[in-house]
């Protein structure tokens, strides 16, 4: 009988929570944006969206045991921020 792995299953839960949590957020978001109301709302950065895009993705790519190229996701994000920079000097 093989032995639990204590330290990847609190990995894992902090990861559910975390996600959890992340999910409860877009939900607040997506309800404020129906009822029309401003306290939900805010200003977010495009280098934190790409960020946690980047977090997630990694977090897939682990638990699927695939290899995913983080110099490509880095390579879109600096695509990405370029062309933020770009229309944002518009």
């Amino acid at each position: 009988m093989e032995t639990p792995n204590i330290e990847r299953a609190q990995r894992i839960v902090e990861r559910i929570i975390r996600d959890a949590n992340s999910a409860v957020d877009v939900v607040g978001r997506v309800r404020a944006l129906f009822r029309q109301s401003t306290d939900a709302r805010g200003t977010t950065s495009l280098a934190s969206i790409l960020s946690k895009t980047r977090e997630l993705l990694a977090d897939e790519s682990l638990r699927r045991h695939t290899s995913g190229s983080r110099s490509m996701l880095k390579k879109g994000c600096r695509r990405s921020r370029s062309t933020a920079f770009k229309f944002s000097r518009c």
